[in-house]
């Protein structure tokens, strides 16, 4: 699994659509071991929407030990949760709210405490 260069992030989506369950605990096990950029490609290829393991994994980015993928991270789960970052500040829009993540971010232990290193504008989306 040595698919990012910093971007095609079509391609990785792809391959984790065809994902065993063992393939995903692959992956989990292998992140913390690869670059930030590779990381990063990761954060943008999962999609919370097609289930519990794009979910689960987006959350542990919340908790990656460089600070700019755990705040980017933030910002995707926010994303999911409804909440959008723009120049008016944040905004919320029902149609991208993924109740899936926001149950899935609920049950997560230790993820509150960590959003408002963050972005404290923003936990209201993820409890709403």
């Amino acid at each position: 699994m040595d698919w990012n260069d910093g971007g095609d992030y079509e391609i990785a989506q792809e391959m984790l659509d065809k994902f065993s369950p063992e393939e995903w605990d692959q992956l989990r096990e292998m992140i913390p071991n690869r670059p930030a950029l590779w990381r990063n490609c990761v954060i943008y290829s999962v999609e919370p929407k097609k289930g519990n393991w794009h979910s689960e994994l987006l959350l542990d980015f919340v908790f990656d030990t460089d600070h700019q993928l755990s705040l980017e991270a933030t910002h995707r789960v926010a994303f999911y949760c409804g909440a959008l970052h723009g120049k008016n500040g944040i905004t919320f829009d029902p149609r991208i709210r993924s109740e899936h993540m926001i149950q899935t971010a609920k049950s997560r232990p230790g993820l509150r405490p960590r959003l408002p290193d963050f972005n404290r504008s923003a936990i209201p989306f993820f409890w709403v």
